[in-house]
């Protein structure tokens, strides 16, 4: 699988592949950083940082053990190491790189890289940044809390919106505390995706439930734990570095088994990723969503060719009309004239422009709040 996925997105244009396991495992990781190699990308191997290196009570997570992870990176065939443009630095995202570039530069470790490049184009990653405010994490400055609790960037933001689905997004902070306790209960795995959603179900399950870390941990058969924690305690995603902690492993999963998820491939699957590999992969990688996908496609066409703004914001009555490319040579130009209030029925009746012809649109919105099928005004 590896394979096939990684030769259909070179082909697609993906040109650096970030390869990482949870637990640093290097033999876990080579699958994927040969089939990069193999592929002709670049591959960017990734060490999973966790604890505090500088700290002389961490017997773990020690500047030897990193060490001894990087050297195995390189000998797998890594050549490159990560950062990001400057507009989507900081804070729960990689360094900036024009700040290594700076440090770098009239050092024998010069990257090569121009600044003035990297800052000509700042503007444009500033601007798809506003485009994707919505979904950052809420943070506007860098947060001495990390330390504590430990969260890693890439999980805060999802944490933080699973704490407000289960209704508990006031008590943050609870979940932020819980999750460090977590951490130590679980022995302290690496926490990058998957590892650190276990540790964060389990923090929000307890703040849900109402039971302390010191009751989970005196008599955890006695309390229903979440499914990824039991299959991380039966070694679902491999064995942390640290190893497992005892007697807790043995009595959370006395009388819970696990069933392990991994499929072979069948023939069906086989021929799909020779005939339609991206279609297949889809299906494969990512079931619920791709059918998802299908459902939506089935429903509204391709939405792939809007530009995102209008995906994701609609059209705005005020603003001038916005081109819509359909395919080569087939250009629209959509604007909204008018939504008229819902009549004693639901009706509304919304006015576009189509290449600055108006059209209207008859919506009936149901119950539920959703619109049916509009009917055009001819």
């Amino acid at each position: 699988m590896a394979g096939h996925f990684v030769a259909e997105a070179a082909a697609t244009g993906m040109d650096i592949f970030r390869v990482f396991d949870a637990f640093n495992s290097i033999d876990q990781m080579r699958p994927a950083i040969s089939a990069v190699l193999e592929a002709g990308a670049v591959a960017e191997g990734t060490i999973c940082y966790s604890g505090n290196l500088s700290s002389p009570a961490e017997d773990l997570y020690t500047l030897d053990y990193y060490l001894r992870v990087a050297e195995q990176l390189v000998e797998a065939g890594v050549d490159a190491v990560d950062a990001a443009a400057p507009p989507l630095s900081g804070m729960t995202s990689q360094p900036s790189i024009a700040s290594v570039v700076a440090m770098t530069d009239d050092t024998d470790r010069a990257t090569g890289l121009s600044l003035d490049a990297i800052g000509d184009m700042e503007p444009y990653w500033e601007a798809v940044r506003r485009v994707y405010a919505p979904f950052e994490a809420g943070l506007q400055s860098p947060t001495g809390t990390v330390y504590r609790h430990e969260i890693p960037g890439g999980q805060l933001s999802n944490l933080r919106a699973q704490a407000r689905a289960l209704g508990l997004g006031h008590r943050f902070e609870e979940v932020e505390r819980l999750y460090a306790a977590c951490n130590d209960l679980l022995g302290r795995p690496i926490k990058v995706t998957p590892s650190s959603k276990v540790v964060g179900d389990l923090a929000l399950h307890l703040v849900a439930s109402g039971v302390t870390p010191g009751q989970l941990l005196e008599d955890p058969a006695t309390v229903d734990l979440p499914d990824s924690v039991i299959g991380f305690l039966h070694g679902e995603l491999g064995t942390p570095p640290g190893g497992f902690p005892e007697p807790f492993r043995s009595k959370a999963t006395e009388g819970r088994p696990w069933t392990p998820t991994h499929k072979d491939l069948t023939e069906a699957d086989e021929a799909g990723l020779d005939q339609d590999r991206r279609t297949t992969l889809n299906r494969l990688l990512f079931p619920t969503p791709s059918a998802s996908q299908a459902e939506k496609s089935d429903r509204y066409g391709d939405l792939s060719v809007l530009p995102s703004l209008l995906f994701w914001y609609g059209l705005d009555p005020h603003c001038e009309d916005t081109a819509v490319v359909l395919g080569r040579g087939v250009r629209l130009l959509l604007g909204l004239r008018s939504i008229s209030e819902p009549d004693d029925e639901g009706i509304r009746i919304v006015g576009f422009r189509v290449n600055g012809q108006p059209r209207d649109l008859i919506l009936e919105i149901r119950p539920s709040g959703r619109a049916a099928s509009p009917e055009a005004v001819s």
